[in-house]
């Protein structure tokens, strides 16, 4: 099977307090979906129409709140709200269900060179057990996050980041597997290079911590 597509965003923010911001954000796309099935060759697969081949278009919708400002943010999103084939406007068995994400964190001033920053997510899925990460990184001298993340009934993680510029960062991660998947998965590593765009009014904006 196959999943090809596009999908766009955008977001606008209000001031509605000193250095205080409420965002708005949506997200929208088309997908052209292709299921072969009939190719795995499997007898009870040819003859049960829950395997039957697939071929559609499908919408996708998604929205996201948040409020935040330089020391601390809360937001709410759905980016799988609405997923639907266009031709019968239902939801096939192999679509996305909506995801529904509550995430917040918060600053803390620890010295004069350190900072540091709790924050976690909670996901939901209907069907699914709910999933909880728990972060907490630390920031030295406006330069270099170092941190550990755990993330409920599946991994912990290590976390690096060093800012190269004002609109340049470098981070890295190490994930421990700590579920059943352990047995057949050592880890994974990952590399982020984040490159922030400046506008005219980024002066007006206050740094991003988050």
């Amino acid at each position: 099977m196959s999943e090809n597509g596009f999908l766009g965003t955008v977001a606008h923010k209000v001031a509605v307090g000193d250095n205080t911001y409420f965002s708005l954000g949506l997200n929208g796309g088309l997908g052209k979906y292709v299921g072969q099935y009939s190719l795995s060759g499997s007898p009870a697969a040819a003859q049960d129409p829950v395997f039957a081949d697939q071929n559609s278009l499908r919408a996708n919708l998604g929205f996201g709140l948040m409020l935040f400002s330089q020391k601390f943010y809360a937001g709410l999103s759905s980016p799988f709200f609405y997923y639907r084939d266009l031709g019968t406007a239902k939801q096939s068995a192999t679509a996305y269900k909506p995801h529904y994400l509550l995430q917040g964190g918060y600053l803390m001033d620890m010295g004069a060179d350190i900072k540091f920053k709790p924050n976690m997510l909670i996901k939901y899925v209907n069907g699914s057990p709910v999933q909880i990460d728990l972060n907490a990184n630390f920031l030295f001298k406006e330069t270099i996050w170092l941190g550990a993340s755990l993330r409920s009934m599946d991994s912990v993680d290590l976390l690096a980041e060093i800012q190269l510029s004002p609109n340049l960062q470098l981070g890295y991660s190490y994930d421990f597997t700590t579920s059943r998947l352990a047995a057949v998965e050592r880890g994974s590593h990952e590399i982020v290079l984040n490159f922030r765009f400046s506008t005219r009014n980024s002066s007006s904006t206050p740094k991003c911590y988050f």
